[in-house]
């Protein structure tokens, strides 16, 4: 545990002018060895899982690609659940579980350039519905915040399975993210006055919280849960299944907040979030227009570009500014020079 912590660091601590040369050797050869144990122990653990069933479409995918455990990859899935290899096997499997379940077999194995072109040319009414999103910068903490508007959840249950694409679209976008990758990422959910008729489909709400708390190699630090219904169908039925499908590791990290919209930028600035990130139905700040703007720079950057402009873009998803160190008090602009 204590060389998980210090891997963390080890390339921001490493090429410390003080530090003499003899040291970084050691340092470096030292947590290499460990990281080297840490993904083998990681393979051992996904042919471990058991039933077969939940490792099946991780085991034929990698069959098909060798790729699918290259190292970096590996990494990026210990690296979430703090170099635990069993749960960090747990998470592939359910990783590559949703990803076929979206994408199916052969395109789930296809680069993430072209699943996130397949989303914008299937779901784009979905993307418009401006539900999932991407706050500006981070919280204190350097933390990703992502917007669920649950109110806005359409009734067909074919719109909210293509809804999970979206998700994975927005998830995509914090992936390309340093600081959300190391920090980890936080929700906001406002659920407003959401019906009955919009939260029973169980395939949609399992399949949810599957990708929310156990799918994607990032860490969700705290779900807020902002401002819900006051039906008994929401407390006492919908609220209860919710916090079964979720599980206990995510339940730990649920927080249900009661309160009137004005209140919520007072108590959302305890947990490091402020009210000018915040949109208008938390009691923020937040231009209108953002959610939208958000969406369409996110779906520009998808357009075909030829190789030197995407050389200088860096590729992938992002928040349109292409500056993200600079929005916490420069603390992060500082972190990301030091790496």
């Amino acid at each position: 545990e204590d060389r998980g912590r210090l891997y963390s660091r080890g390339f921001q601590s490493t090429p410390d002018a003080k530090v003499n040369d003899a040291l970084r050797a050691a340092v470096v050869k030292a947590l290499s060895s460990w990281l080297l144990e840490k993904i083998e122990a990681l393979e051992r653990e996904i042919e471990a899982l058991p039933p077969p069933k939940q490792k099946a479409a991780l085991i034929e995918a990698k069959e098909r690609d060798r790729e699918v455990l290259e190292e970096g990859r590996v990494i990026e899935f210990l690296e979430s659940e703090e170099y635990n290899a069993q749960k960090a096997a747990e998470r592939m499997a359910s990783y590559w579980d949703m990803k076929t379940y979206l994408f199916g077999k052969d395109d789930a194995l296809r680069d993430d350039a072209y699943l996130l072109q397949s989303i914008q040319d299937d779901c784009r009414r979905e993307l418009e519905l401006d539900i999932f999103y991407v706050l500006p910068g981070y919280d204190k903490y350097g933390r990703g915040i992502v917007v669920l508007r649950a109110d806005k959840t359409p009734e067909d249950r074919e719109a909210q399975l293509r809804l999970l694409k979206v998700f994975w679209f927005v998830m995509a976008n914090l992936m390309a993210k340093s600081s959300a990758r190391r920090h980890g990422v936080v929700f906001l959910c406002y659920i407003g006055n959401l019906m009955n008729t919009q939260a029973n489909n169980l395939e949609f709400l399992t399949r949810w919280a599957q990708l929310n708390f156990h799918c994607i190699p990032l860490r969700t630090c705290a779900f807020h849960d902002c401002i819900p219904p006051r039906g008994r169908w929401f407390r006492n039925l919908f609220l209860p299944f919710l916090m079964w499908i979720i599980q206990r590791s995510a339940r730990m990290r649920f927080i249900v907040h009661d309160e009137e919209p004005e209140t919520m930028p007072e108590i959302l600035a305890s947990y490091g979030i402020k009210k000018e990130q915040l949109p208008s139905v938390i009691g923020g700040t937040l231009d209108e227009d953002y959610p939208r703007q958000w969406t369409e720079d996110n779906l520009r950057e998808l357009e075909p570009v030829d190789d030197e402009s995407d050389d200088e873009s860096g590729g992938g998803g992002g928040d349109g500014g292409g500056d993200e160190g600079k929005e916490v008090g420069g603390e992060l602009e500082e972190e990301e020079k030091s790496s």
